[in-house]
């Protein structure tokens, strides 16, 4: 008498897997079937998870990939549709990026959720440059940079991105940093110069 059921082949558990990941999962195939061959099965989203990713690629969707240049492969959303309408665009892009890591911020890390907001940082601030802000919004997408760092943290689990994202966050406070003391170095020099020019010592 068997009290166990009969083991899944591989192409069974394949199926099993395509079958579970087939609607708002985070899972390629590709490393599905990479999984299946190191004897893992991968981690299958929850419904709540499944929930906030499908609304969060929606938002994804019309702000990045909406649109497609006819005869090529290039897509992209409204948002730099948006970023054509000077400061007010711009502003109007991020707080829908912002709209997009409140969604997502449930099932984050503190140290995910501050990667996710250089992001939009980033894309408000060179976006708010004439010109350049416009071509940037073209080649730089928040949102979708934001979904991966999404899709990432639930297939590797909150732990081991939260230690990619406190590296990363790390790194930028410290070029801040940086940033910042050269600044200031930059500004005494100048000033040093025109104490001593005045004082004819120059």
């Amino acid at each position: 008498m068997r009290f166990f059921g009969k083991k899944k082949s591989q192409s069974e558990t394949s199926s099993d897997i395509k079958k579970e990941t087939k609607d708002g999962s985070y899972n390629r195939m590709e490393d599905v079937e990479k999984s299946i061959k190191e004897g893992k099965k991968p981690r299958v989203p929850t419904r709540k998870e499944k929930r906030i990713r499908r609304k969060l690629d929606g938002i994804r969707w019309w702000m990045d990939d909406c649109c497609k240049v006819p005869g090529t492969d290039i897509r992209f959303g409204i948002d730099p549709l948006m970023g054509l309408f000077p400061v007010a665009g711009d502003v109007g892009s991020y707080l829908v990026s912002l709209y997009f890591v409140y969604r997502a911020s449930p099932l984050l890390s503190n140290y995910t959720i501050s990667r996710m907001m250089i992001n939009c940082w980033i894309d408000c601030a060179i976006g708010c440059i004439p010109l350049v802000g416009d071509i940037f919004d073209f080649g730089f997408k928040a949102n979708e940079k934001n979904l991966a760092i999404f899709d990432d943290q639930l297939e590797h689990g909150s732990e081991d991105r939260a230690t990619k994202d406190k590296l990363f966050c790390c790194c930028m406070l410290f070029g801040l940093l940086l940033l910042s003391l050269g600044s200031v170095a930059a500004i005494i020099g100048v000033i040093v110069l025109i104490c001593l020019y005045l004082s004819g010592n120059l």
